[in-house]
């Protein structure tokens, strides 16, 4: 039992200083969902609760709807 402790421990600290994402940073990179901050953003999206993954997702598509297309969704 003494060893879980720890491990419990650890995960309370790494949780509680991931790095926050922009979520317009992100669906910019999402016009090469191969590289690597594409993939470290998805990885982002999927670490938050449902509706802060909601909203952040949102704004990320919009982004790259800019991005790609050219519009200008606020």
């Amino acid at each position: 039992m003494k060893c879980w402790f720890p491990l419990f421990l650890s995960a309370l600290i790494l949780s509680a200083c991931r790095q926050e994402m922009d979520a317009c940073e992100c669906g910019k990179k999402l016009t090469n969902p191969e590289s690597k901050a594409a993939q470290d953003c998805s990885d982002y999206w999927r670490m938050l609760d449902e509706k802060e993954g909601e909203a952040w997702r949102e704004k990320a598509l919009k982004c790259y709807s800019n991005e790609t297309l050219g519009t200008d969704l606020k």
